[in-house]
């Protein structure tokens, strides 16, 4: 095993293989999840109480032109039917891309939990509150980044997406990426890093002629709170130069 913060996460998450680690704790608010939080306070500075929200955004307010054009992706998405008992009725419905439409960070995660499909919102709870600790270290907040999924449904039991399942949703992904046309593409896990076949976790790659830079999935670290430090490091290349 390399002795490198990348080779790191890179081993520990391959080891994991198909493990849904993914969406761990997305629906979870229990004592042990809420110390999990507690933990990350000396880390952001705070030295008071802290209640940890998730910022929600408002995709019916557009902020720019092509908003129209995501608005357009979303409703093709809706009425998408090409996954046997997908996409029908709730929980197993999708879910599209949301956040700024003029972002210069674009987030792709493996696809929405059950709690974020029956709420409509990505990154619902759990590893979404953690995703918004990662933002705020790097000086962005949700209504200045776009975050979507590979694939837009969500599976039984969190399961992997099989490769159909991935080919079909493909369009959708590549439709945002062209109407956003972001800065750098940060794919969060090991089915994103693997979409845009990438390499190596924590390295600008070039795909298709745009910057794609992989990081584990925020839930990596509730399994791996002793990694926070170097995860927390990992997210400050992304920093506005």
């Amino acid at each position: 095993m390399k002795k490198t913060i990348n080779g790191y996460l890179f081993n520990r998450i391959e080891k994991m293989g198909n493990e849904e680690y993914n969406h761990i704790g997305c629906e979870g608010e229990d004592d042990s999840f809420s110390n999990f939080l507690a933990s990350f306070v000396p880390k952001i500075g705070a030295r008071r109480k802290v209640k940890f929200t998730v910022e929600t955004l408002d995709p019916t307010k557009p902020k720019a032109n092509n908003g129209g054009e995501l608005k357009a992706v979303e409703t093709d998405i809706k009425n998408c039917r090409k996954c046997p008992e997908f996409n029908i009725k709730s929980p197993y419905i999708s879910l599209a891309g949301q956040g700024n439409p003029d972002a210069r960070l674009m987030f792709v995660a493996q696809s929405p939990c059950e709690l974020c499909a029956v709420r409509q919102k990505v990154f619902y709870k759990g590893s979404g509150e953690i995703f918004d600790m990662c933002l705020r270290e790097i000086n962005e907040k949700r209504s200045s980044v776009f975050i979507t999924n590979v694939c837009k449904c969500h599976t039984p039991n969190n399961r992997p997406n099989n490769k159909a399942e991935i080919d079909n949703c493909r369009h959708f992904l590549e439709k945002e990426i062209e109407i956003i046309n972001p800065k750098i593409i940060i794919a969060l896990g090991k089915q994103a890093k693997d979409w845009f076949g990438i390499t190596d976790w924590n390295k600008f790659e070039d795909w298709q002629g745009r910057v794609v830079y992989a990081l584990a999935h925020p839930a990596f670290i509730m399994r791996n709170p002793g990694m926070k430090g170097e995860y927390f490091k990992a997210w400050d290349a992304l920093k506005k130069q």
